[in-house]
């Protein structure tokens, strides 16, 4: 997923989010690097969390 509105965020916020998610709101997908989630709502992506090269995960946040 690439996008410049973006602001990175914690574990713990990305988790508290997709803990409270309804069915088909979280989705994940395999990357190159390791597994993707994604939490959309209203069709607009909130929230991803992706591995970049090194296998660091990384937690992101489109909201402004």
């Amino acid at each position: 997923m690439t996008n410049n509105n973006r602001s990175p965020i914690t574990e713990a916020q990305f988790d508290s989010v997709a803990m409270k998610t309804q069915a088909g709101q979280l989705k994940q997908r395999n990357r190159e690097y390791g597994v993707e989630f994604s939490i959309w709502i209203n069709h607009t992506l909130v929230m991803s969390s992706d591995v970049d090269k090194e296998g660091v995960r990384q937690y992101w946040c489109y909201l402004s």
